[in-house]
């Protein structure tokens, strides 16, 4: 079975940059997302499941001072996601997109040189998100599954020359599972804080660069769910991940 998805979206915003770096924004832009499954699952009635759909309202703030080195940003967002599937009333073992999605948040994140060749990054996400419009009515006011209420992320750099070295941190809350049923505590994801790492050198042309994932090897249940039958499961995180790599630019 062949498919083809195609939508036409849209992005509007305005900006206002003033003399001393201050530049407040608001935007608004819409979006579209193919089905995540494979292209022969269809509804009740053979039909293949359509693109969900979002609109998303923006307004925030960027301050970056001429010649200060560092860079600062907030923002709040509205984004409503539509077609989200959901257990159909008729026929419970096929979904129905009348299933609706609302995520408010706020965004904040930072950048800078803060001497000695140390520079640093830092981003932090509070997202309030609820399923409004759900046929299972455990879901309805509730947090989407595999949804954090926080993410937050550091990562410190120090560069000598040719030489970089870099160390981070990750963190993401605790998530629900994707399926709530009547029976049973609701699975949860683990909260989990990652650490990562890098070092490269750079010769001429050539880049060499190490960079370690989850450098601690932490173990943390994700993906876990709920079959309709009332099994759980869940999978573990991805173990520590060294990569090794050699680029050349030309």
């Amino acid at each position: 079975m062949d498919r083809r998805d195609n939508a036409f979206t849209g992005r509007a915003g305005a900006v206002y940059l003033a003399p001393n770096g201050l530049a407040p924004y608001v935007s608004f832009n819409t979006a579209f997302q193919p089905p995540l499954t494979t292209v022969t699952a269809v509804d009740a009635n053979g039909n293949p499941y359509e693109p969900e759909t979002a609109k998303q309202a923006e307004v925030g703030v960027r301050y970056a001072p001429a010649n200060a080195g560092y860079t600062l940003s907030a923002a709040v967002f509205d984004l409503r996601k539509r077609n989200v599937r959901t257990p159909s009333t008729i026929n419970p073992r096929f979904d129905v997109q009348t299933g609706e999605v609302r995520s408010r948040g706020l965004e904040l994140q930072g950048s800078g040189d803060v001497g000695g060749g140390f520079s640093v990054i830092g981003a932090y996400t509070y997202l309030n998100a609820k399923v409004t419009r759900s046929n299972n009515p455990l879901e309805v006011g509730e947090r989407p599954g595999a949804t954090p209420e926080h993410v937050a992320s550091l990562w410190g750099k120090y560069q000598r020359g040719p030489l970089q070295l870099a160390l981070g941190a990750r963190h993401i809350s605790a998530t629900p599972g994707e399926l709530r049923v009547a029976a049973g505590p609701l699975p949860m994801n683990d909260s989990y804080t990652l650490f990562d790492a890098m070092a490269a050198y750079d010769i001429g042309a050539w880049r060499l660069s190490f960079n370690v994932s989850n450098l601690a090897d932490k173990r943390y249940k994700t993906q876990c769910n709920t079959f309709r039958g009332g099994a759980q499961f869940c999978a573990l995180g991805f173990g520590r991940e060294v990569r090794v790599a050699a680029a050349y630019r030309f």
